[in-house]
Formats: structure tokens, C-alpha cells, sequence
């Protein structure tokens, strides 16, 4: 008998210890899941129609939620109607501004679920606009950029010169910085109003600064092989030169006009054929007289290199070597940047001042809006927002409807999002957000 009842003493102690680790096991899990619906969210309303059935995005910085079809006529609105850079909240009373990945992440092209609130071409013709009115506000105002007539790349403005090139690698267009016109030439500043600033002439006159700042007697000893170079390339260039600015003013006359027709690059094709051998007899005949650029072009360099050698006119030279030297001294070694840095720092205050403007302008919007509102519109409002927020919070904390953390390759890939009917499938649940491509977590 004692055996018996030890061994049921046993099995009561064991059973006495297994329940109770099952209850701390699940004492455990039910903190777990407090724990974890505590970080939820909360599954709010959007902030501009108050529905709470569909499907909603949180803002970044400001956690504010929004319905995609509301968010996405909202951006509308404000890039397309207003041209905002810096768009705020869409809150009324909040202004803090719109995170750049939450415009980036509505406007995707590359996302189809967003073809359901709009088209992707009105997509991409926003985004793009957008990013027009960003560069355009980082840089102050129209008037201090121009775009690349050829590929519309944005440039600010880089004081002295007016005959630039586009930095884009597939265009790389000249192009003149006053009309935003292209020109292949100089001849462009004398056919219109349009002048060449001092740095782009001092930029192009590779001799003269040569010269003037090479030593002396490198300039001397060079002379013989400037010359029999001026004898050997100026015919050449001069009959090769002619018939090949001939066609090629033919076709830049048919590529500016848009209407061209196939018949008529076939006739420039046929033109260029029987043309081209009168016009290099033409170019030979001519080459020869070329040469009566040879001598007054010998004789300037020449007399210049002679007068570099001239003790005074070397000495002025080296006083100027010193001076510089001395200057530098002080901390006014190269005057020209310093100008044009003292410049930038300028344009970069009325760059901030224009901004403090922009925003100043933004708050009183805001203020005007909110006073549109009487006292007893926003208590009701307060109250209505208050009401569901409470509603939600008490159904969240309940555990209804809630399913485990999930991603979807969906409407909203990278954003904070809360469920809605959509799809034929109704989700009530914070969908786990990630950083948008390209975006780090402290942006996030």
C-alpha cells in the first residue's frame, strides 16, 4: 500500500508541476501578445475623408494616416495645381512636410497595384514635375537655372559664363546659358542680342594665356615649330575644312526641321554624292591663299615671344609672380576665386532668404485655414476623431481581427500601411513596413 500511495503522491506532484509551468507558459504568451499589440500602431482614420475601411498609409515623420486614393489627389493637387516643392501634411492642422519616399513610393511606375488610383503615364509626369519643383526651390528661383535643350537636365546659374555644355554623358550639348538655346558656335553671340561673358573668352584663348604665363624662353625656342606647323596644317584644314562645314549645314538644316520627309534625306543623301568631289576641287583651288594668313599669324606670335624676352616686360611678369606670392601670404592668393566664392556665399543668403519666405508664407496658409473653422466645428471634429480612435484602440486591444505581422508585394511596398476592402479581400491589420528602396533607416 505504501508503494501504491507513493506513486500516486508521485504522479500528483508531477501533474501539480506540469500545470503549473503550463500556466506560466501561458501567462508568458498573453504577455507576449500584450506586448506586441501595445507596439501596434494605432489604427486611426484618414485624416481627410474619416473613413477607416480602406486602405491607409502612415506618414514618417509625422504618423499621421491617409487613404491612398485621398493621398494620391492630394499630391495631384498640390505638385500639378500648386507646384509645391515641400508639400505638408495633409492635416490641417499639422505642418510638418511630406517625407520625399512617401511621394516616391505613391508615384512609383514600377508599382501596378497603384494603376488602380492612377494611370502610371500621370504618374510619371508628376513625379518628374515634382522633382522640376524641388531642384527649382533648392536653387532659389527659375531664373537662377536653365535645363539642356536636348535632355532637360537642371543647371544652376555659374556666373561668367554664358556658353556651357550639358554634363550629361549621352548629350553633352552647347548650348547658350541666356536664351537656353543650343549653339554649336560662337557664331550664335553674333547673330542674337546674347553676349560671351569674360570667362568663357579667357577659357577659349588657350595661345594667349600661353604666352603670356609660359616661360620665355619655351616660347622663344618654340617659334620655329609654330610656324612650320601654321605652313603644314592651314591648307590641309582649309581643304578639308570647306566642304565638310558645307554638308554639314546642309544637315543640321534638315535635322532642326521636324517635318523633314524620307524623300528628302535620300535627296540630301544624293546631293552630298554628286557635290561632294566639286566641292573639294573648289577647297584645293582655295587652300593656297591660306597662306596669307600665315604671315601676319607668325608675325604677332613671333613679335610676342620677342617681347617676353624684352628685361622689363620679363621683370613686369616676375613683379607680378611676387606680388601673387605675397598676397598669398595673407590669405589673398587666388583673387578671382575669392570673388567668385564671396558670390556664391551671396547667391546662397538670398537662396536661404527666398526659402525663410516660402515657409513664412506656408504658416500663414495654414493659420488662415484653421481660423476657416469655428470653435465649435473643431470641438465636434476632436470629438468625432476621438470617438474612433477610442472605438479602434478598444477593438485592438481585444484582439479582433488582428493576423500575425506580413509584407505584401501590393499597393504600398515600403510604407506603413492599415488595412481596408480592397481586392475582394477585407484586412484589418498593420501590414509590416519596410524602407523604400534606396532609403536608409534613419530616414525611415
Amino acid at each position: 500500500m505504501l508503494n501504491a500511495f507513493g506513486i500516486k503522491a508521485m504522479k500528483a506532484g508531477e501533474a501539480t508541476r506540469l500545470k503549473a509551468e503550463e500556466d506560466k507558459r501561458r501567462a508568458a504568451a498573453a504577455q507576449r501578445a500584450k506586448k506586441k499589440i501595445r507596439m501596434l500602431p494605432r489604427m486611426r482614420p484618414c485624416c481627410k475623408c474619416g473613413k477607416n475601411d480602406v486602405w491607409r498609409i502612415e506618414m514618417r515623420d509625422c504618423s499621421h494616416q491617409i487613404c491612398i486614393a485621398c493621398f494620391v489627389m492630394y499630391l495631384r493637387y498640390a505638385i500639378q495645381d500648386k507646384g509645391k516643392a515641400r508639400i505638408k501634411c495633409p492635416k490641417t492642422r499639422c505642418h510638418i512636410r511630406v517625407h520625399e519616399n512617401d511621394i516616391n513610393a505613391i508615384l512609383d511606375r514600377k508599382n501596378p497595384d497603384m494603376d488602380l488610383f492612377m494611370k502610371k503615364q500621370q504618374r510619371e509626369w508628376l513625379q518628374h514635375k515634382h522633382n522640376e519643383d524641388v531642384i527649382v526651390y533648392a536653387l532659389g528661383d527659375k531664373e537662377q537655372c536653365r535645363k539642356c535643350p536636348i535632355c532637360l537636365n537642371f543647371y544652376g546659374i555659374e556666373p561668367g559664363c554664358n556658353y556651357v555644355r550639358c554634363a550629361n554623358l549621352q548629350c553633352m550639348t552647347w548650348f547658350c546659358w541666356k536664351c537656353a538655346k543650343p549653339c554649336k558656335s560662337w557664331q550664335h553671340f553674333a547673330e542674337t542680342d546674347c553676349n560671351v561673358s569674360y570667362d568663357d573668352m579667357w577659357k577659349q584663348a588657350y595661345w594667349l594665356r600661353f604666352l603670356l604665363f609660359a616661360d620665355p624662353s619655351f616660347v622663344m625656342c618654340s617659334s620655329p615649330c609654330i610656324c612650320f606647323l601654321l605652313v603644314s596644317v592651314l591648307p590641309w584644314t582649309v581643304a578639308i575644312g570647306i566642304p565638310y562645314q558645307i554638308i554639314k549645314g546642309w544637315h543640321e538644316k534638315l535635322e532642326n526641321n521636324q517635318a523633314t520627309s524620307a524623300q528628302e534625306w535620300k535627296w540630301f543623301l544624293v546631293k552630298t554624292i554628286i557635290c561632294l568631289p566639286f566641292l573639294i576641287v573648289l577647297a584645293m583651288l582655295v587652300a593656297p591663299f591660306s597662306l596669307c594668313l600665315f604671315c601676319p599669324t607668325a608675325l604677332a606670335y613671333c613679335a610676342l615671344a620677342w617681347a617676353r624676352q624684352i628685361p622689363p616686360i620679363d621683370k613686369f611678369f616676375m613683379v607680378l609672380d611676387y606680388v601673387a606670392a605675397g598676397l598669398a601670404m595673407f590669405g589673398f592668393g587666388n583673387l578671382p576665386r575669392m570673388v567668385k566664392d564671396m558670390k556664391e556665399a551671396k547667391y546662397a543668403v538670398a537662396v536661404e532668404k527666398m526659402h525663410a519666405e516660402a515657409e513664412k508664407s506656408e504658416r500663414e496658409y495654414i493659420q488662415e485655414n484653421l481660423q476657416e473653422l469655428s470653435a465649435d466645428q473643431q470641438a465636434k471634429q476632436m470629438q468625432i476623431i476621438a470617438a474612433r480612435d477610442a472605438a479602434t484602440k478598444a477593438r485592438v486591444e481585444k484582439g479582433y481581427h488582428i493576423k500575425p505581422e506580413f509584407s505584401v508585394d501590393g499597393v504600398m511596398e515600403g510604407v506603413a500601411m492599415f488595412g481596408g476592402n480592397m481586392g475582394g479581400h477585407a484586412y484589418n491589420a498593420y501590414l509590416g513596413a519596410a524602407c523604400v528602396q534606396g532609403a536608409t533607416q534613419q530616414n525611415y
